[in-house]
């Protein structure tokens, strides 16, 4: 038979005081803890406090990070996250339920600023920041640069060497500020502000050395990109050793692995400013050849097509002729139509026998021979009419008839080319002037353009 439990001093206590009891033997067993496991349940409601699960394969345990703590937090926590915390056991009595109240919390496995690097950097990203299309050219040989960096150390040092080697003249403004440390991040924002509402500078340079992820933070953060991104002036990012990598490099206009390269890409050597410029000439002195061989050749084309005015007005009085004989040859054969038909009347009424029928047919004819001059006097009135307007508009339009309304055509000697600009021909060069009666060969003793706004008077 089984002996029926009995412990030593019955002491019977409420659900109260036992649950007072395990939060004053939890809390003050555990003060501090450190525990690690996967964030599970994140939620960041606009309390700004963070709620969250930790857990493993066997068990969890519900979590909360005020937010006077979470906002000093390099990262932004997320499910699935491994995390280590610091924490303290806070168990709530209504409930019976225990919790951690999170101290501190860092990334299992990789540290809490490359998380935080990588995080910002894919949505910087998403939001297109990093877009190379929106990136712009340095201007070449700028006349004022910022340079925006700490004022004393070899940063500085550096960048005024190489400008002073390759451009003596550079004018350059050193805007100073903390490089590292909380306040860094809002005085290189502040620093980029002033340079781009002054607006003197053509270039920006923000540079510092190298050093560890934590000296390089401030170039990481979301402010300092997004300011750098809003920039109206080319900005280069020289931040670190050629190793090192931060968001300013990605949003940056240009991004050079050390201030020194910085410094070599803002003021090119002498020579590569020489090779540019003679590269430039070489390429515009082509591209001026090729243009005035194919003027050249529309030229040459047009004045093939040109048709002197001597054989213009050949040309005019070929076609006058032309009109004139085709008129006398439809007349004349009206005529001997108009006389043909008479004849034939004139024959049957020869042949009709009564008196009185051909007295008939004699007046009829005469009546027809009558009409049939009018008619003829007619067309051949309306024709020469005609002939006549052809050819006083054939006369209006020859060229000889410009020339002897007081024109002229200056021609080229010996190409016989036709002269419209005073560009044209140089000083000396012979020139012949056709008249509306004769030539003159003449020389020419000055050119000069027309007069600007206003047209060019007829003589």
């Amino acid at each position: 038979m089984d002996t029926p439990y009995r412990p030593v001093q019955r002491r019977i206590l409420t659900i109260s005081e036992f649950s007072g009891l395990v939060k004053k033997t939890l809390e003050d067993a555990y003060p501090y803890v450190w525990v690690t496991g996967e964030i599970s349940n994140f939620s960041a409601p606009s309390s700004g406090h963070f709620y969250f699960s930790l857990k493993d394969l066997g068990a969890q345990v519900k979590c909360v990070m005020w937010k006077g703590i979470n906002r000093h937090l390099k990262f932004s926590p997320a499910d699935g996250m491994a995390a280590i915390a610091l924490g303290r056991v806070s168990v709530y009595e209504p409930q019976g339920a225990y919790q951690l109240i999170i101290e501190h919390l860092e990334p299992a496995g990789i540290g809490a600023l490359a998380v935080a690097f990588m995080q910002m950097k894919e949505k910087l990203e998403k939001e297109g920041l990093f877009d190379q299309k929106r990136k712009r050219p340095l201007p070449f040989l700028p006349g004022f640069v910022s340079v925006i960096t700490s004022p004393t150390g070899a940063v500085i040092h550096d960048i005024l060497r190489v400008a002073g080697k390759r451009y003596e003249n550079a004018r350059i403004q050193v805007v100073p500020v903390k490089v590292q440390g909380e306040t860094s991040a809002a005085e290189i924002v502040a620093a980029l502000e002033t340079v781009n509402r002054r607006a003197e500078a053509d270039v920006i340079i923000l540079a510092r050395g190298g050093g560890s992820l934590e000296d390089l933070a401030p170039f990481n953060t979301e402010a300092v990109a997004r300011a750098v991104h809003s920039s109206a002036i080319p900005v280069v990012s020289a931040v670190g050793h050629e190793t090192d990598t931060t968001i300013c490099d990605f949003v940056a206009d240009q991004r050079a692995p050390t201030p020194t390269a910085a410094a070599q890409m803002v003021w090119p050597e002498k020579e590569a400013w020489v090779q540019r410029i003679d590269e430039n000439a070489m390429r515009l002195t082509n591209l001026m050849k090729r243009l005035l061989e194919r003027k050249s050749l529309v030229l040459e084309h047009n004045t093939r097509r040109l048709i002197p005015p001597n054989e213009m007005a050949a040309r005019s009085k070929a076609r006058l002729e032309s009109l004139m004989y085709k008129l006398e040859s439809s007349i004349l054969r009206n005529i001997e139509n108009r006389a043909r038909l008479s004849l034939g009347l004139k024959d049957r009424l020869m042949d009709s026998g009564p008196q009185s029928r051909a007295q008939k047919l004699k007046s009829t004819l005469e009546l027809f021979d009558l009409k049939l001059r009018h008619s003829l006097a007619g067309a051949i009135t309306g024709r020469e009419a005609s002939l006549n307007g052809a050819t006083g508009r054939l006369k209006a339009l020859s060229p000889r008839a410009v020339l002897e309304r007081g024109y002229s055509i200056t021609l080229s000697v010996p190409r016989k080319a036709v002269i419209r600009r005073s560009d044209m021909v140089h000083e000396g060069q012979p020139v012949e002037i056709t008249l509306g009666s004769g030539s003159l060969i003449c020389r020419v003793e000055k050119t000069a353009g027309p007069k600007p706004g206003k047209e060019t008077e007829s003589p």
